[in-house]
C-alpha cells in the first residue's frame, strides 16, 4: 500500500524571483506565485525549462512587521513546467524543488 507524502504548506506570494540553469551565468526575472519550506512556483518572463533540470533561484522576501526584507538563494530542480495555453497567453510558469537554500547576507550576491 503506498503511503501518501503530505506536501509542505503553500503562502500566496508575488514577489521577484531570479533564476538561471545551474552553473550559468545570465539571470532571468520571475515572480512567485506561491512558495513553501521545500519550494517554489513562479511565472517566468519567457523561460521554460524542462522537469529535472538542475536550477538556482534568489527569492526576494517582502518586509514583514518589523523584519527586514531577505533574499534567499537556492538550489534544485525543476520539477514541473506549464507551457502559455495560447500565443500572446500569460508567461509560462515553473515549479522548483529547492535541495538547500540559505539567506544571503545584506548586500552579498548570488554568484
Amino acid at each position: 500500500m503506498a503511503t501518501a507524502v503530505e506536501r509542505a504548506p503553500r503562502i500566496t506570494m508575488d514577489t521577484p524571483v531570479l533564476v538561471r540553469r545551474a552553473g550559468e551565468t545570465t539571470w532571468r526575472r520571475a515572480s512567485t506565485i506561491n512558495i513553501s519550506r521545500t519550494g517554489v512556483l513562479m511565472q517566468t518572463d519567457g523561460l521554460l525549462l524542462e522537469p529535472e533540470t538542475p536550477v538556482e533561484v534568489v527569492v526576494a522576501l517582502p518586509v514583514f512587521g518589523n523584519l527586514a526584507a531577505t533574499r534567499i538563494f537556492g538550489t534544485g530542480r525543476i520539477v514541473r513546467s506549464v507551457p502559455p495555453y495560447e500565443v500572446g497567453g500569460p508567461d509560462p510558469m515553473m515549479a522548483a524543488h529547492l535541495d538547500e537554500y540559505r539567506v544571503l547576507a545584506e548586500g552579498e550576491t548570488e554568484s
